[in-house]
């Protein structure tokens, strides 16, 4: 009896043995596949050049949308001390414009989409354009919603109708999936992104933040304490801090309920482990955040957020608020805390630009 057992004793063993093996090379697949993303192609460093304000040309590049038609304004660099500035020029880069997606200050580089086809709510039909300071135009990625622009103007993030964030090159070749994903945000020397964990175009299902490395696609630190929603919106000049919104409508459904889209601002510390730190809290009125610019001054840590007709200046080391109503098409310009915008009481046809200082 005993002589029969043995036999079985061992292949039990040996199941056992071959079961915990396999339960440890699913768990290294699992970390693995969480640690890192689904990379087609490598991602080489970007090359980031002096903007064209910082290389001294005379004039500023400045595209800006309205009703439908995108419009590529040259705009007199501001003089010390001036309030307001004139453009030189102006032409029409496109008409049937669905939105000015990103403005890249860095490159003079913009990414505009149309809506191809019958069905203007399906993402599949919404085409990315790149355009530059010329007013040069191509097509880049069909398909994609929330999409942004790299610092050097090589790749851009796009989620697709069903949710997945992809990297793209400019010639429309994946080089990344990062999964349910969207609002996504490069560093400033763009090799970092940080984006939302969710099925973007639903509600209540954000999974917090993730940052990752671009060129390994190594997740740096994820963020996820409640399963709120969080919008990434700037990094710090280095990289090591990220600026996002927390999204506050449950605690003001009750005491506001007219504008419930007002958001709590925190920086967060690029280091896994790390504790958000309040900012400010209840800026109003950013009813669509894929529809907010935001310019990260960082010179004097200053965030400048813009939606509709309302510029706030937040201070990200004291909280303090400095708001400027009624100016729309919102850019930063040089290295200091210099803004230009148009006023939204100006018809589209003024020549005329203000010049903000923020504080």
């Amino acid at each position: 009896m005993n002589m029969q057992q043995c036999p079985q004793q061992k292949r039990k063993k040996v199941f056992s043995t071959l079961v915990l093996a396999s339960v440890v090379v699913l768990s290294f697949t699992i970390w693995l596949a969480m640690s890192t993303h689904g990379w087609a192609q490598a991602i080489p460093p970007e090359s980031i050049a002096l903007s064209t304000y910082d290389q001294g040309a005379p004039t500023i590049a400045i595209p800006f949308f309205r009703e439908g038609t995108l419009f590529l304004s040259h705009v007199k660099k501001p003089m010390e001390g001036a309030t307001t500035t004139t453009e030189v020029s102006r032409r029409i880069i496109a008409d049937n414009v669905y939105r000015l997606a990103d403005v890249n200050r860095q490159t003079g580089e913009y990414l505009y989409q149309t809506i191809e086809g019958t069905n203007r709510e399906s993402v599949a039909n919404v085409t990315t354009w790149l355009g530059d300071a010329s007013g040069k135009v191509t097509r880049v990625y069909t398909g994609g919603g929330y999409v942004k622009l790299s610092p050097g103007g090589s790749y851009i993030t796009a989620t697709d109708e069903n949710g997945m964030l992809r990297i793209i090159d400019l010639k429309g070749e994946e080089r990344a999936v990062l999964g349910k994903a969207t609002y996504a945000i490069f560093s400033p020397d763009g090799t970092r992104l940080a984006f939302l964990n969710a099925i973007p175009y639903s509600i209540g299902d954000a999974g917090g933040i993730s940052i990752i490395a671009i060129a390994s696609g190594k997740t740096l630190m994820t963020y996820k304490p409640d399963g709120a929603e969080y919008i990434p919106l700037a990094f710090s000049e280095d990289g090591n801090v990220l600026y996002f919104a927390a999204i506050n409508t449950a605690a003001l459904q009750n005491s506001d309920p007219s504008n419930q889209n007002r958001v709590d601002l925190y920086s967060l510390l690029v280091s896994e482990g790390a504790v958000p730190q309040l900012v400010t809290t209840g800026i109003q009125k950013l009813p669509y955040m894929d529809y907010t610019r935001v310019e990260y001054l960082s010179g004097s840590r200053l965030l400048a957020l813009s939606a509709e007709d309302t510029t706030w200046v937040v201070n990200t080391q004291t909280g303090s608020v400095q708001t400027f109503p009624k100016v729309i098409d919102v850019l930063r310009v040089g290295t200091g805390n210099t803004l230009l915008a148009r006023s939204s009481d100006e018809s589209v046809s003024s020549k005329i630009w203000s010049v903000l200082t923020a504080r």
